[in-house]
């Protein structure tokens, strides 16, 4: 991805249009609608993450992390899926250092994914 968020890498691309032939049967209309809906809910996610860190409540994280890194994986994005499942061991292991550190990087991705109504930096469009 770009530091802009908004123009999605060739291998992010590539990684969305096998998520799309994949757990869409090729449907790209479908994927945008669960995607759409998928960045509305990374707000509130983004948000839910940072206080569950700021609190030290690793067993919140543990389990919004593992429900990212399945959602992620669905979308195609990978590369924030493998950071929801690290986020997700070191709150396992209980490191909160580990796990804060893990998050902010997934923060900073979920952001990027987030619609621009929300106040945020904006889609990573998937085409």
């Amino acid at each position: 991805m770009s530091s802009s968020g908004r123009d999605p890498s060739e291998q992010t691309r590539r990684s969305v249009a096998a998520a799309i032939a994949k757990h869409f049967d090729g449907n790209s209309v479908l994927y945008d609608t669960f995607a759409a809906s998928c960045a509305l809910q990374f707000a509130a996610d983004a948000v839910n993450g940072q206080t569950a860190c700021d609190s030290g409540d690793l067993p919140r994280l543990r389990r919004l992390t593992h429900d990212l890194a399945s959602v992620l994986q669905v979308l195609g994005h990978q590369d924030l899926s493998e950071l929801a499942t690290r986020s997700e061991r070191h709150a396992l292991d209980v490191n909160l250092a580990a796990a804060s550190e893990s998050w902010q990087a997934l923060h900073d991705g979920l952001l990027r994914l987030c619609p621009p109504s929300t106040g945020r930096k904006g889609p990573l469009a998937a085409k």
